[in-house]
């Protein structure tokens, strides 16, 4: 390449990676020597066997001259996969996801990879290849020095859940469902690092050896801080009476809950088995009256409430203000019940709702802290009006630049001095980009 092109300046050529599809970065790394050194690492950082396989490139020989850049590898799943990813040159892995059976191309490739990459991976998922029908036998037989986030799917382990928990020392992140151990031996190991766990309830209280009791999980995880936690698999299942005082008294720092379930299980679990929350997030579509009053129960610790479909880049970026429900009264009765009773709530997220101003301004809110407030105003409708509302919740904010809005009876004025009621809020979303003060 002629050395005055303005391509062949570095700094251009990494900008440019950072924008190109994986296709085009594969014919950038061809070009010459210089732009294979930046666009190869940008073609094997992060890799997926389907895509690999779609240019050509899902071979033993290639991986392996390609694994000093490999960081992240998903969806490990036909033989040929494990057979081009059953290198000794793959030691620099972060992240990893697999999707395995019990034939033993599956089994080495996987113990292999872990006993390769233990120093290196932060993040690693193993799941049964089938869907149904029989969980599949696996073994961890490698410490994971820097394992944070541990996903398992429908796996027989063939340790204990303590045994498995002593392999991974920084775990932070634990993810089980329809997954088996054997029974646990004495002492019981407790892990002080795990924060997040998402589970069925079947699961999480289900008991190894068979007995009855409800610590199983929580007596593992005293350091508890949020679960995710959706309906049982057996349609038999029962919550167990003594699980609200095993939480309390195996899991004390346990604050949040993420319900992924219909309205009477959200009922019960958060009237019966979980106490003194501090965040909920539940089913928009499941969001009932009794609902609404059973997340009220928690008023008194209550910081947030949100619904599920959440994402941080939704507020980032103009966002379908189209979406929205079909106007109902006594909904929109049942969503200002938290606002209106939980006065210790500092944020709300509702972002499929869309508030009627007329009876959002007739409520009293309780929560006079809100710092945080992304729901849709109904017939607020365009990115302009979204737009111009927050740009005069921001000016009335600032005495040097404030606008009157008093006299004016325009939807955007009205929400906007509904906004500075709240003398902390400072993130607002209304339907597209994030405004914050």
């Amino acid at each position: 390449m002629n050395p005055a092109s303005p391509l062949n300046i570095p700094e251009r050529r990494i900008r440019i990676s950072r924008c190109v599809s994986i296709k085009d970065a594969i014919a950038c790394a061809q070009v010459c020597k210089d732009w294979s050194d930046v666009f190869q690492a940008i073609v094997w950082y992060d890799v997926n066997p389907v895509v690999l396989n779609r240019h050509g490139l899902l071979h033993l020989e290639v991986i392996a001259r390609h694994a000093h850049h490999i960081r992240a590898a998903w969806a490990l799943r036909e033989p040929a996969h494990f057979q081009a990813f059953h290198s000794p040159s793959l030691r620099s892995l972060k992240s990893l996801k697999a999707a395995i059976d019990e034939t033993p191309l599956n089994i080495e490739t996987m113990d292999d990879l872990l006993r390769q990459n233990h120093a290196s991976l932060v993040s690693l998922t193993i799941t049964n290849k089938f869907i149904s029908g029989d969980r599949t036998q696996f073994s961890f037989n490698t410490m994971c020095s820097k394992l944070t986030s541990l996903n398992i799917n429908g796996l027989a382990m063939n340790q204990s859940f303590s045994e498995i928990l002593q392999l991974f020392p920084l775990l932070e992140r634990l993810s089980v469902d329809n997954a088996s151990f054997t029974p646990e031996g004495t002492p019981l190991h407790q892990h002080l690092g795990v924060r997040k766990l998402a589970s069925p309830i079947d699961q999480i209280v289900q008991s190894s050896s068979g007995s009855s009791s409800s610590l199983t999980f929580f007596a593992h995880l005293p350091s508890l801080q949020e679960i995710t936690v959706w309906r049982p698999h057996d349609p038999e299942f029962t919550l167990p009476e003594d699980m609200g005082s095993a939480v309390t008294q195996c899991c004390p720092l346990l604050n949040s809950i993420v319900l992924l379930e219909s309205s009477d299980f959200v009922i019960k679990m958060l009237t019966q088995r979980f106490n003194h929350m501090r965040e909920i997030c539940v089913s928009y579509q499941h969001l009932t009256h009794q609902v609404a009053m059973s997340i009220v129960s928690h008023m008194n610790t209550l910081e947030k409430v949100s619904t599920f479909q959440v994402f941080s880049e939704i507020y980032e970026n103009d966002w379908g203000l189209s979406i929205g429900d079909v106007y109902d009264k006594a909904f929109q009765e049942t969503v200002l019940v938290i606002p209106t009773h939980c006065h210790q709530l500092k944020e709300l997220n509702i972002t499929h709702h869309q508030l009627d101003m007329d009876m959002a301004e007739q409520a009293t809110w309780a929560c006079s802290d809100l710092e945080t407030l992304c729901i849709k105003i109904r017939d607020l409708d365009t990115v302009e009006h979204v737009e111009r509302t927050l740009q005069m919740w921001v000016d009335g904010r600032d005495p040097v630049q404030m606008v009157d809005t008093e006299m004016e009876n325009s939807l955007e004025a009205r929400v906007a001095r509904h906004l500075l009621r709240f003398k902390n809020l400072r993130q607002v979303w209304l339907g597209c980009r994030m405004r914050r003060v």
